[in-house]
């Protein structure tokens, strides 16, 4: 009972975690997180791009398609693999640093980790699904269980990583404004979600 006290509250302290302006040079701690965060950026690009394979294929080849083990597939949960990996690797070195647990990722990053769980779980879902009724097609691919929590996983990973942007933002608030390099995760961030968003009217 009190593990799962400890672990609540150390979520919610991370997920509420704000962004308060800050004049001190970056320290190594901050340079790590900076360094994380263009990475996790980089792979929930990687993430969508499979997802977008993986709808093209069901649209197109659905028909054709026998196995769950596909190479659409491979590409889409090979970005999610990537996404947990990472996490699970910044949480191990933090660990190391015997650093406490709300500061086990980065702040508002357990919102990415809650729902790179969820995604896991419902690619489970997904590959028992089309084990007992097949591929969908067409419109069928939004109406499918899995599929439905998948694209809130989906959703719901960019959105922690947007919030993240979004606390950097509030950190640095200026130099989000003269540099867009600073500004790219945000704007990414931003993109994503409009992309997942919208991503269903496509059909």
């Amino acid at each position: 009972d009190r593990l799962f006290r400890v672990a609540g509250s150390a979520l919610w302290q991370n997920i509420v975690a704000e962004g308060k302006p800050q004049n001190r040079k970056p320290d190594s701690s901050t340079k790590s997180v900076f360094s994380f965060h263009h990475l996790m950026i980089g792979l929930i690009i990687l993430l969508q791009i499979g997802g977008i394979i993986d709808a093209r294929t069901h649209v197109f080849y659905g028909v054709e398609i026998e196995s769950f083990f596909v190479p659409a597939h491979y590409f889409l949960y090979g970005g999610w693999l990537a996404i947990l990996g990472l996490l699970v690797t910044y949480v191990g070195l933090q660990v190391r640093k015997k650093s406490s647990p709300a500061e086990w990722l980065p702040p508002r990053y357990a919102l990415v980790a809650l729902w790179a769980i969820l995604f896991g779980i419902s690619g489970g879902l997904d590959a028992i699904w089309h084990t007992l009724f097949g591929f969908e097609l067409n419109l069928e691919i939004l109406l499918s269980p899995s599929h439905l929590v998948l694209f809130l996983a989906f959703g719901l990973i960019y959105f922690g990583v947007l919030s993240h942007a979004i606390y950097q933002f509030n950190l640095s608030a200026r130099e989000h404004q003269s540099s867009f390099r600073k500004s790219l995760p945000l704007i990414i961030g931003i993109a994503s979600l409009f992309v997942i968003v919208f991503w269903p009217t496509w059909y």
